[in-house]
């Protein structure tokens, strides 16, 4: 996610706007760092059941940006990002809705996260009042695009953004690894061997086809640097990120490429591009060679997973055949103001 730490118009000239047309006063502009630690505590109130590692180390963090300067000094340019608004009953938080400069295709985007209400107080229109919030301060910075995403089980909320014209662009699967994926045998009439310049264009045009430009600007997804050749290798090589790559060969031809990319996150991802009709031998060759050759150069760090961003519902059976667990399914959605 590339993030942008301005949009032109003033924040206090926009909230100021909306504010008044909203008519609420238990609506306001969330205040950094003010705001962070009741945030948090409200989001893993909500979320609980859903956080991930790296959903819970993201709120002890906000934890302790709200308390301490050198704690938000360390988050650097994501709170400069943040805006959006709190819900507040009797000088408590008990709504927020934060909004993140982004850059979506190479224009200016919102992205609505952490749309969270106190289960007390749900029901009372608080949601929608901070959507409509959100969608007036798009509009006063002369922002035509606003993305989310939402989890497909959260039907009430699906509705809610439909009712104020965001349209699903796309449904994504989070597959995480399990300890026994280490377990899983590759078939013995597939060849996996390291990929090479010549796997370069159908393995380029199927990840453009599970990465296309309406999620990759959100995914740490970056196909230059996978890319053989002079630019790609020295990409990888001034790059933070590690990158090994594979493909596989079924009676000679290919069948498919992975790629595996280092992450700071609690798990590791991996890239697959592989067409229909060979998808679910590639994935039982590749991934278990790729988790194979990893662990032999100690390139898996105790307690950490693997991850994989996928279509949701393609070839769900052979990720969980390989050893890989369903996190979650998210519908990402997107407005655009006429």
């Amino acid at each position: 996610m590339n993030t942008s730490p301005s949009l032109g118009v003033s924040e206090t000239t926009a909230t100021k706007h909306l504010l008044g047309a909203a008519g609420s006063p238990q609506l306001r502009p969330i205040r950094i760092p003010h705001d962070l630690t009741a945030v948090a505590d409200l989001v893993e109130l909500c979320f609980a059941p859903t956080l991930d590692e790296d959903g819970r180390r993201f709120i002890r963090q906000m934890r302790r940006a709200g308390s301490s300067r050198s704690a938000l000094s360390a988050l650097g340019s994501l709170t400069s990002s943040i805006r959006g608004f709190v819900w507040v009953e009797q000088d408590e938080i008990v709504g927020n809705l934060n909004l993140l400069a982004v850059r979506v295709r190479g224009q200016r985007a919102y992205l609505v996260a952490n749309v969270s209400v106190h289960p007390d107080f749900r029901g009372r229109g608080i949601a929608h009042q901070m959507t409509r919030a959100a969608i007036s301060m798009a509009e006063t910075n002369s922002v035509r695009r606003m993305w989310l995403q939402v989890d497909e089980n959260n039907l009430i909320a699906q509705q809610l953004y439909r009712d104020y014209d965001f349209v699903e662009q796309a449904r994504r699967t989070l597959w995480h690894s399990r300890p026994e994926l280490s377990q899983v045998k590759i078939p013995p009439s597939v060849k996996v061997k390291p990929a090479r310049a010549a796997d370069w264009r159908q393995q380029r045009h199927w990840l453009n086809r599970f990465y296309g430009p309406e999620v990759r600007w959100n995914l740490p997804f970056q196909m230059q640097v996978y890319a053989p050749g002079l630019i790609g290798g020295l990409l990888r090589l001034l790059g933070e990120q590690k990158i090994r790559q594979w493909s596989a060969f079924h009676r000679g031809a290919w069948i498919g490429s992975l790629t595996w990319q280092s992450s700071y996150a609690m798990a590791d991802w991996l890239w697959l591009a592989a067409p229909p009709e060979k998808r679910s031998l590639a994935i039982l060759s590749l991934i278990p060679q790729a988790y194979q050759d990893l662990r032999n150069a100690n390139l898996l760090r105790p307690g950490r997973t693997l991850a994989v961003n996928f279509p949701a519902g393609d070839s769900a059976e052979t990720f969980e055949a390989v050893g890989f667990a369903h996190h979650n399914t998210l519908i990402w959605m997107e407005r655009v103001e006429a």
